[in-house]
């Protein structure tokens, strides 16, 4: 699985590379193409014709005064702070108009701190499909897993680290097949009336054939959970990282 990364708290480059390197066939036929070329929205579009994974949330652990036996306060936890990781998902990845104009999504960075949505918006490249989009004319989530671990000094959380997971399947115009993995970690901050920010990223993505990313995780059905805190995806990450500002430094 060919991979790229960057360090990203709030800032950093990094560019995609290397191509699909295996195909399956579509559903339907569409007319022969040049492999990889940007799709038209006005040519037969073949699908995948297989429904998308849910998204699981968990809550891994919470550092400072919080009673383990409040298992609603934890669920409500879980729920807002990942709200703000898995908009960003459906919003950059899942939901695009595909084949993608190669635009910017105004709402893809709807949940981050302006200083990080700012930063993002220049390597849309990566913490969106906004560019790989313009060759996909269908994607389908595979894998949607996000893990928190939250910090509450105080008996309240005011800060989270979620490890994500987002594997995509897509197919191109011609018929070929590809999959796209997205994975590292998101730094969050709680703002007014416990709404959750993103301050900063630490992710990788790489790309390969189907089934790369289940094959380098040694994955067999619902698959072993991720490691929290441990970035995944294939590949060395790359970059250097910055503080936002708005929920402190690494």
């Amino acid at each position: 699985m060919a991979a790229f990364g960057l360090v990203l708290v709030a800032g950093c480059t990094g560019a995609e590379s290397g191509p699909a390197t295996a195909s399956s066939p579509a559903t339907t036929a569409p007319p022969p193409t040049t492999p990889g070329r940007v799709a038209s929205r006005d040519e037969p579009r073949p699908q995948l014709g297989r429904p998308a994974s849910p998204t699981q949330t968990r809550v891994r652990r919470v550092w400072g005064r919080w009673p383990g036996a409040e298992a609603r306060r934890t669920e409500v936890l879980g729920d807002q702070a990942g709200q703000a990781v898995t908009t960003w998902m459906q919003r950059a990845y899942v939901r695009l108009d595909y084949p993608s104009a190669g635009e910017e999504v105004p709402a893809a960075f709807g949940t981050f701190t302006h200083g990080a949505a700012d930063r993002a918006k220049r390597h849309a490249g990566l913490l969106t499909n906004l560019r790989a989009g313009r060759r996909l004319v269908d994607v389908v989530p595979t894998r949607r897993l996000v893990q928190l671990v939250a910090f509450a000094p105080r008996g309240e959380a005011v800060g989270a680290t979620a490890t994500v997971t987002l594997v995509l399947l897509g197919i191109r115009v011609d018929g070929e097949r590809v999959e796209i993995a997205v994975t590292g970690d998101l730094y969050l901050t709680r703002e007014r009336e416990h709404r959750w920010r993103v301050f900063g990223y630490d992710l990788r993505r790489s790309r390969g054939s189907p089934g790369s990313y289940a094959r380098a995780h040694r994955l067999g059905g619902a698959g072993k959970p991720d490691g929290a805190g441990k970035p995944g995806g294939a590949g060395k990450p790359g970059g250097a990282g910055h503080a936002d500002g708005a929920g402190g430094s690494r």
